[in-house]
């Protein structure tokens, strides 16, 4: 198992751009390795795209540093870290909401249709309340 002693959510929330781009890179190539993302890919609400790389990733692993498939499943399943523990995605709003802008309109659509697709890759679905970013 991962260690992750010592985790303290808040000062983890990634610090620029670079950090989350990282972050969502290595969700897409850590993606096809680990069962756990791939059988928690429909419980994510909030997604965001980065359009120069055309990736994907959800809010919570991308919004804390240096985050790997094996880090975020152990975070997950912590009780002392998950469940407005540290591990708590409202720690990221700020940062996040600094990078990125809501997808609205045909582009939302667009960018719904994408997801979806991405996502059946894995044998998922996306969620009906899905909300979509794009990294700016």
């Amino acid at each position: 198992m991962y260690n992750i002693k010592g985790f303290n959510g808040p000062e983890q929330v990634i610090k620029n751009r670079e950090e989350a781009i990282t972050n969502i890179k290595r969700f897409n190539e850590d993606l096809p390795i680990s069962d756990y993302l791939i059988a928690t890919l429909s419980k994510y609400r909030d997604w965001y795209y980065v359009r120069e790389h055309d990736i994907w990733g959800p809010k919570k692993f991308i919004g804390f540093r240096d985050m790997t498939s094996k880090k975020y499943e152990a975070l997950k399943n912590d009780p002392d870290t998950n469940s407005r523990g540290n591990f708590d995605s409202s720690l990221l709003g700020p940062m996040l909401d600094s990078l990125s802008e809501l997808a609205t309109g045909d582009e939302e659509l667009q960018l719904r249709e994408k997801l979806e697709e991405y996502l059946i890759k894995y044998g998922r679905i996306i969620r009906t309340n899905a909300v979509i970013y794009i990294i700016s």
